[in-house]
């Protein structure tokens, strides 16, 4: 804060700022961003601006050791980039214009706090909610992951040039409308790990198979381009409340909890017979062509897998009344095939080609295979499909 504003604004005034922001839609499901937010303009407020270093923030913010590399571990800067968009989001709103604005400029922690111009400019087209992220942290990867897949998926291209729906938005139709309204991800993890020394509320690294992140961030950069927000929640922090309040999108099968339990009763679901994982077809029990054995691996560990199989389900959930989506496969590749699947208008077209009449106000199951090709999902390919 500059020798001009600290004399033109009160302290007082920019922490009762701070706050109203924190209470906000913008930052009131996230703990990072607000724990970041508050600690820059306290130290600010309190004379310590000078200590807004990339590294102290890390130790102090995220608890990393002092000796973390920030160049390989970039927290501070997604963070700041994702702040800096939800300050941004903030002042946007309408009614905001009469507001003392907290601003840190791109290229520096430290934020700028300003009076409101006497003649408020008529506010830009609001900017699309962003991922809230609550009760832990992501680890570096699969931030670049989310990133890379919000970037990449070249499938929002044809929500927008479009005038008659396409098989792809007639899919997705139910989950991400109306337009702005919040899409829960719940995904399977492995465990959180929690830094020593780490401040209060700044939560764990959740460890999230590669598999389960990629295809989280191909259907976050799908969905997030309809203008949905996104609420991302490992399953095992997930609540009952949690889907009743939003459509959702469960991510993997057996490492979901969610996932199991939602498809008990469908006709595709996920089994486990001694050393085999298999998908079940309730209306063909004898049929055994989609099963794979667990834990073959070669000489150099690698899975001996040359095929998966994944069940890609989109049903009003009889217990919330909310859509949900799974996309599970009995492994990650499987998981991957399903996530290419929905993301890809070509695939969801040739599926709607052979569906019934009125497919997309359905219930629906859709059985996939894919070939695993230099450990990598191939093409995905249907094998089953049920409506109801």
């Amino acid at each position: 804060m500059t020798n001009e504003a600290v004399g033109a604004i009160e302290p007082a005034a920019v922490r009762r700022q701070l706050e109203q922001i924190l209470a906000g839609r913008h930052f009131r499901h996230s703990r990072r961003y607000p724990a970041f937010l508050r600690y820059v303009v306290e130290r600010t407020l309190d004379g310590g601006a000078a200590e807004l270093k990339e590294r102290n923030i890390g130790v102090d913010v995220f608890g990393r050791e002092p000796s973390y590399d920030p160049s390989i571990d970039p927290v501070v800067r997604i963070t700041a980039g994702e702040v800096r968009k939800r300050l941004a989001q903030y002042y946007q709103e309408p009614g905001r214009e009469s507001e003392i604005r907290i601003e840190m400029p791109v290229g520096s922690y430290l934020p700028e706090f300003s009076l409101p111009a006497v003649s408020a400019a008529v506010p830009p087209a609001p900017v699309p909610e962003r991922i809230p992220v609550r009760r832990w942290g992501f680890p570096r990867w699969l931030a670049v992951c989310l990133a890379a897949g919000i970037l990449a998926v070249s499938a929002a291209a044809v929500f927008r040039v479009r005038h008659r729906p396409s098989a792809l938005e007639q899919f997705w139709h139910p989950v991400v409308s109306p337009r702005g309204s919040v899409v829960l991800i719940c995904f399977g993890g492995t465990g959180v790990h929690q830094p020593q020394n780490a401040p209060p509320g700044t939560g764990g690294t959740l460890h999230v198979p590669w598999w389960d992140a990629v295809t989280l961030a191909r259907l976050a950069g799908l969905i997030q381009a309809q203008g949905a927000a996104l609420e991302l929640v490992p399953q095992d922090q997930a609540t009952f409340e949690d889907f009743q309040r939003a459509p959702a999108v469960l991510i993997g099968a057996f490492n979901d909890a969610w996932t199991l339990r939602l498809m008990e009763k469908m006709r595709f679901t996920f089994q486990q017979e001694g050393p085999r994982n298999r998908i079940v077809d309730r209306d063909h029990p004898t049929n055994h062509d989609w099963q794979i054995e667990k834990g073959r691996t070669d000489d150099q560990g690698r899975w001996l897998l040359k095929e998966d199989f994944a069940v890609i389900s989109r049903v009003q959930n009889p217990r919330t009344r909310r859509i949900t989506i799974t996309v599970a496969g009995l492994y990650g590749y499987g998981t991957l095939a399903a996530g290419k699947f929905l993301t890809d208008p070509a695939n969801l077209q040739a599926m709607a080609q052979r569906a019934p009449a009125g497919w997309q106000d359905r219930n629906m199951q859709i059985v996939i295979r894919t070939e695993v090709i230099q450990e990598d999902a191939g093409p995905p390919v249907v094998v089953a499909t049920a409506f109801w």
